[in-house]
Parts: structure tokens; C-alpha cells; sequence
């Protein structure tokens, strides 16, 4: 593991200060999701995205998405504007919308679907 080579003490001290994952990983020689991968390892909190404190695996809310209202979309029962809402806030980021389907017992490929929907709305 790479970690070997860098050393933990300074693996943890750079994720821990305000530079990049990507600064991280070009430091480290690896890519950004073993940065994150070794940082979850390691028990490290989450980092801060737009100023907010995010937990691995969270579904973050980017500028782009929650700078505009949600759409309204027709549909099933299932979805409803509650969970367009959800959906749009993760501003279609596979992560988000993968929480969101094992959350819901849906399947990936159709919240990608309905952010597609609400997307071109």
C-alpha cells in the first residue's frame, strides 16, 4: 500500500489540512478514490465540501443543482417530490444516487433515470 511508502503521520497530516485530495494523490502517486479509500481506512472524518462537513458515502448537494428550484416531473407514486428533491440535490453524482437507491430498494439505474427526468425538465 502506498501508505507505506508516504508514511501515515504525513498521509494524515495533509488530509487533514486544506489542500486538495487531488493535491494529495498527486503527492502520494495514486489516484483521488485510493486517497479516500485510505483516509476511510484510517478512520479519518469526513472532508468539507462548498464549507460542509461530509461524511463518507453522503450525498452532497452541489452549487449547480441547489442553486435552482427542483422540477416537477410526473411519475409513479414512488416518486414523490420528497425524493425528486433528494435526487436533485446530489446533482447527479453516482455516489449520491447510489446512496439514495440502496436507501429507497431501488435500483441505480433507475434514480439515474428520474435525475435524467428532472434534469432535462
Amino acid at each position: 500500500m502506498f501508505l507505506e511508502h508516504v508514511g501515515q503521520a504525513r498521509f494524515k497530516a495533509m488530509y487533514s489540512s486544506n489542500v486538495t485530495l487531488q493535491y494529495i494523490a498527486d503527492e502520494c502517486g495514486v489516484s483521488v478514490p485510493t486517497v479516500i479509500r485510505a483516509a476511510r481506512s484510517l478512520g479519518l472524518p469526513g472532508r468539507r465540501v462548498n464549507g460542509i462537513r461530509v461524511k463518507p458515502g453522503q450525498a452532497v448537494a452541489t452549487p449547480e443543482a441547489s442553486g435552482r428550484p427542483c422540477p416537477k416531473v410526473g411519475g409513479s407514486a414512488f416518486w414523490t417530490p420528497a425524493r425528486d428533491r433528494m435526487i436533485w440535490d446530489t446533482g447527479g453524482r453516482h455516489e449520491g444516487i447510489a446512496e439514495l437507491a440502496g436507501r429507497w430498494g431501488a435500483t441505480i439505474q433507475s434514480v439515474t433515470a428520474r435525475w435524467h427526468r428532472l434534469r432535462v425538465a
